[in-house]
């Protein structure tokens, strides 16, 4: 999986739980958690301290 791929479904994912935020604040609460924890190994995959097998390994 490209890594704008990735990007796209973590905006997405932000997106979605913006909308259900207002409707669902647990939704919303547990997805902010999913987004921040994907941004974190997108983070850390990019400084490279992280091979992208790995990643790909873990996330997807």
């Amino acid at each position: 999986m490209k890594r704008e791929n990735i990007v796209m479904f973590i905006w997405e994912c932000l997106i979605s739980a913006f909308m259900d935020m207002k409707r669902k604040k647990v939704a919303a609460i547990i997805w902010a958690c999913i987004v921040f924890t994907l941004i974190f190994f997108l983070l850390v995959s990019l400084n490279g301290e992280m091979s992208e097998e790995r990643w790909v390994r873990i996330g997807f």
